[in-house]
């Protein structure tokens, strides 16, 4: 056997260094022979656990993974816990599951309360009954599950109440009559499960307070009629003047609902209104007595909710027909605080039913949907995106 003379001398007894190689390594063992040595490579870069590796739903690699004995049998012990309890819910529980989400759904829908406006030119013609005109439009408002109806241009003379249709009716116009007034419309349900209280101010402007059962805070209804457009400077100003001081009341952690036909035409943001005041579906030309419905929007807080939702495919967006049916603006709105403007979930405009309710007016419905569950901020200004404006 021939030796190198470089190679370092080995002695007994002694550990020699390991030479690496591609197959493995020689290691030297005190008071024996070299021995060759398998070494275990690490598996996917990583260095070698011992452990029991675990298919789980824990971890990030979810089962790829490995962990000491002593986890092991909390982890198990924990899944066997949960699948005891999958298996003892069984069929009652998931019917008592199904109870429970009916139950909701209901809470949900007792929450919601759809309000309209509506110009329905006259509730003074009678009928069989006394009160024809008035079932004709209670009847249509039945049918689209409106709970309270603001009305314009009733034309019934003095403060009246009565009932028709499922509805209790409130009015108030001049003394004689035949012109202007206004009046809300609650259905006689909402009526038994409330508290109210009215306050009739003139034949252009009346009020309505309520405290539902199973609601916190007060919802305040109030019913205008604005003067026309040629109709004089101070008429404006009266009327304005007289909405802005009752709105102003109201304390601004109660609801309000303002349901008018304000003979205004607001145009679109792109006019220079607020984007808080009125939506991206702004609609006409800006005309004065748009302006005016602007300005006391603007200083009360208030948001037009007609501007802020799209029309659907097959909808109309006017709330006036015209004389002849081609004369469509948007003169009638919905009006509600900044602060809960997002309890209103959709506004929508009815088209004209069939007769005979049809030949007394050229005003359609419009209605909203409220949500009244929950807690209510107060009417602080709202929040704007600084880049936006």
């Amino acid at each position: 056997m021939r030796l190198d003379p470089d190679a370092p001398a080995w002695t007994p007894g002694l550990c020699s260094s390991r030479e690496d190689g591609e197959g493995g390594g020689v290691t030297a063992r005190r008071g024996g022979m070299p021995q060759r040595e398998e070494r275990r490579e690490p598996r996917d870069g990583r260095p070698h656990r011992s452990g029991t590796r675990l298919y789980g739903k824990q971890g990030k690699n979810r089962g790829n993974y490995h962990v000491s004995p002593s986890v092991r049998k909390k982890i198990v012990k924990k899944q066997k816990k949960r699948g005891r309890w999958r298996k003892r819910r069984g069929r009652a529980a998931r019917r008592l599951a199904k109870r429970a989400a009916r139950a909701a759904r209901k809470r949900q829908q007792g929450q919601l309360l759809r309000v309209a406006t509506w110009n329905v030119r006259t509730l003074a013609v009678n009928g069989a009954n006394g009160y024809g005109r008035a079932y004709s439009v209670l009847h249509e408002a039945a049918r689209q599950d409106v709970s309270v109806v603001g009305m314009q241009e009733t034309r019934r003379a003095g403060r009246t109440e009565f009932a028709a249709a499922g509805f209790r009716v409130f009015c108030c116009g001049t003394e004689t009559g035949g012109v202007h007034g206004v009046g809300i419309a609650v259905k006689e349900s909402l009526c038994k499960t409330s508290t109210f209280t009215t306050e009739f101010i003139d034949e252009s402007l009346m009020a309505m307070r309520f405290l539902l059962a199973g609601h916190r805070g007060a919802v305040n209804f109030v019913a205008a009629y604005a003067p026309t457009e040629p109709s004089t400077a101070d008429s404006k100003r009266v009327f304005w003047g007289k909405l802005d001081s009752l709105v102003r009341r109201i304390p601004s952690k109660e609801c309000v609902h303002v349901l008018m036909d304000a003979n205004a035409r607001t145009g679109d943001r792109l006019d220079g209104g607020d984007g808080r005041v009125i939506g991206m579906y702004g609609r006409d030309e800006l005309n004065d007595n748009g302006m005016l419905l602007l300005n006391f929007a603007t200083g009360n807080r208030l948001a037009l909710t007609n501007t802020f939702f799209e029309t659907r495919k097959g909808g109309i967006w006017h709330t006036y027909n015209g004389v002849s049916g081609n004369d469509c603006k948007r003169l009638d709105y919905i009006l509600t605080r900044q602060a809960h403007h997002g309890r209103v979930s959709n506004v929508v405009v009815i088209p004209q039913p069939v007769r005979p309710v049809k030949a007394d007016s050229d005003h359609n419905m419009v209605v909203a949907t409220i949500n009244l569950g929950g807690r209510l901020a107060h009417n602080r200004a709202a929040r704007t995106n600084p880049k936006q404006e």
